[in-house]
């Protein structure tokens, strides 16, 4: 452990842990060092990373501490993004196997409807399964895709679009 506070030597170190691998044959260590101050975390980075320790090479990177109580807002944020996401988010179905996530992108445009995203699943050979979903920019985009884009000819078939929180 001396060492590794010696090879340090970057900045005042408030706590510093070395881990040696359980696994049979396996010499490899992982350290972990909490600095005092920013600066000492940004020279470490600056002048360890790479550096030949021991014979091996270090990896240096920066860790930012999470308190639980952070971890669990965003852990809440998160769950409203998804949650939000799945209030955007239209079934669409009928598509024919040929198009592809562009042209179901540009179905929606055209028609001045803001699209954040277009997942067309694929079966094992990469042909489309016929349907997907896309996610719109908001829920106002999503209401105005089933109005004026559900039941129109694209490519040949009928497609159908239809909240995906209707399916649930």
């Amino acid at each position: 452990m001396n060492k590794i506070i010696t090879l340090i030597g970057v900045g005042p170190v408030k706590v510093a842990k070395l881990f040696t691998s359980k696994r049979p044959g396996d010499a490899s260590q992982t350290g972990f060092v909490e600095f005092e101050n920013e600066e000492s975390v940004d020279r470490a980075i600056n002048e360890l990373n790479e550096k030949s320790f021991n014979g091996s090479d270090l990896t240096v990177k920066a860790y930012r501490y999470i308190s639980p109580e952070d971890a669990a807002a965003r852990k809440v944020d998160r769950e409203k993004n998804r949650s939000d996401a799945r209030a955007r988010t239209a079934f669409v179905s009928n598509v024919a196997y040929s198009v592809d996530e562009n042209e179901v992108e540009e179905i929606f445009t055209s028609a001045g409807i803001e699209v954040e995203r277009v997942s067309l699943p694929k079966n094992e050979t990469g042909r489309g399964r016929g349907f997907g979903f896309v996610t719109f920019k908001s829920q106002d985009d999503l209401r105005r895709a089933v109005e004026e884009v559900n039941n129109k000819n694209v490519a040949g078939r009928v497609i159908t679009v239809s909240p995906s929180a209707d399916r649930n």
